[in-house]
């Protein structure tokens, strides 16, 4: 079992080696990526320490595995449904939208919210921004290239929007995407990354040089493994980056505590920057 002093060293490496700081993580979830690396890589903390001393592939190897998130296509499609009326209130007089997914993975979700806003009548001017710390799941989004196990994904996670909306209608796998039947993968077609961009950014550690504000930040299930101090840092960073009543969307089970909370106004399902 991982201990404490197993994730003090680990921290402690990290720290030494490079510029990422593990100290705030949520410890539970710490030691269950940790734990899950030493049962694949049959090793010890300290083996894991003295390579990451001497070997920087390997360091960002252990970073890309204890940082690795899942995400799929419409991923808790409950929560898109919820957004349809509010997203269509609130882009009805925009002309322009700038959208941060932060803590982005795979990219399925930024291409969902393309997706989605072709779905409610946008068709101006956007603006789609992914990152994550995770440089492996970077290159993975802006390839865009995915298992064909997420079409299951997509149709299951579509059948409660599309009985409510009939999204289906409006827009089908194929108009973003091809098969690749010889590798038996989707592939998202050129023409859809337009406007899209990816790259690597430590919300722990790095300054957010953007240079536009945002109308939409979106950061699900990222804030779970950061402490409350932590949390409340990231969060005061999203509210500097939102435009007047920007909108902030959290993960299902993730919330805004006092003090932050103060700086958000809570209203169906996301908070609106005050």
């Amino acid at each position: 079992m991982v201990g404490k002093e197993d994730v003090d060293k680990i921290v402690k490496v990290f720290k030494e080696n490079s510029t990422i700081n593990f100290a705030d993580y949520s410890e539970k979830s710490f030691i269950r990526r940790l734990e899950k690396i030493l049962i694949d890589e049959n090793c010890t903390i300290d083996d894991i320490v003295s390579k990451i001393e001497t070997d920087n592939i390997y360091l960002n190897f252990i970073k890309n595995t204890i940082t690795v998130n899942t995400t799929e296509l419409f991923r808790d499609s409950e929560m898109w449904l919820n957004l349809k009326i509010p997203f269509k209130n609130y882009i009805k007089h925009k002309s322009e939208l700038q959208i941060w997914h932060a803590g982005v993975s795979t990219g399925e979700e930024l291409y969902s919210m393309k997706m989605f806003l072709q779905m409610i009548g946008y068709s101006e001017n956007l603006t789609l921004i992914g990152t994550d710390l995770n440089d492996k799941v970077i290159e993975l989004a802006k390839a865009g290239v995915y298992k064909n196990n997420i079409i299951a994904d997509y149709i299951q996670n579509f059948d409660l929007v599309n009985n409510t909306f009939n999204y289906l209608d409006a827009i089908k796998l194929t108009d973003f995407a091809n098969f690749n039947k010889a590798t038996n993968k989707i592939e998202i077609k050129p023409s859809f990354k337009k406007d899209t961009d990816f790259f690597v950014l430590d919300l722990l550690n790095a300054e957010y040089n953007f240079q536009e504000n945002f109308d939409i930040i979106m950061c699900r299930n990222v804030l779970i493994y950061f402490n409350l101090e932590l949390q409340n840092k990231i969060l005061n960073k999203f509210h500097n980056l939102l435009k007047p009543k920007g909108l902030l969307i959290l993960g299902t089970h993730e919330s805004i505590m006092p003090p932050i909370s103060n700086k958000f106004k809570k209203t169906d399902g996301f908070y609106e920057k005050k």
